[in-house]
């Protein structure tokens, strides 16, 4: 990472130029509920550390440019107070992508692959863990078919409930299908 960047955990409110080099480990489209055709929103996870947001306006400009798993270098991102029912991470402020924003796709090795806090079952079992937050998977598995046994074993202890989103309701459908 280049001296001239910020690093996440500098991030707050007090200026709205933060330079950051990182990592998108998330990615989703927010829909527009009213009108299936547009998005709300960009959202996105930052090296499981921060959460940003690309309002809908801005939506167009961005979408097309930024990739899951890639690495990018982003100038003049705005920030705001990590408010909301439901929050990605701990961190107390989230990014906010401005017209100004400029994203700058770096090479794969220029941030960490892997710079998840991962959080033990025992703590979401237990209901030790702050309901605020969202959890993903509980540990790094690449196949839908290890999701499911952990799933399958924990639900012969207790019931869990969870949402799925995207890629991961068409693979448990498919493996649904497949047992039938």
């Amino acid at each position: 990472m280049a001296n001239n960047h910020n690093i996440v955990v500098e991030i707050d409110a007090t200026r709205e130029n933060w330079k950051l080099c990182v990592r998108v480990v998330r990615l989703w489209l927010v829909p527009n509920f009213k009108n299936k055709k547009l998005s709300h929103s960009l959202e996105m996870v930052l090296g499981d550390r921060i959460h940003t947001t690309v309002k809908r306006t801005l939506v167009y400009k961005f979408q097309n440019e930024i990739k899951k798993g890639k690495c990018y270098s982003f100038h003049l991102v705005g920030v705001a107070s990590n408010t909301g029912g439901f929050k990605t991470n701990h961190h107390p402020y989230k990014l906010i992508f401005q017209f100004s924003t400029k994203v700058i796709l770096l090479e794969d090795g220029a941030v960490p692959n892997i710079v998840y806090d991962l959080v033990p079952i025992s703590t979401i079992m237990d209901g030790g863990l702050d309901v605020d937050y969202l959890v993903g998977k509980v540990a790094l598995l690449n196949s839908i078919n290890f999701d499911l046994i952990i799933i399958s074993t924990i639900m012969l202890l207790v019931r869990i409930e969870c949402t799925l989103f995207g890629e991961y309701v068409d693979k448990l459908n498919a493996s649904l299908l497949l047992e039938k």
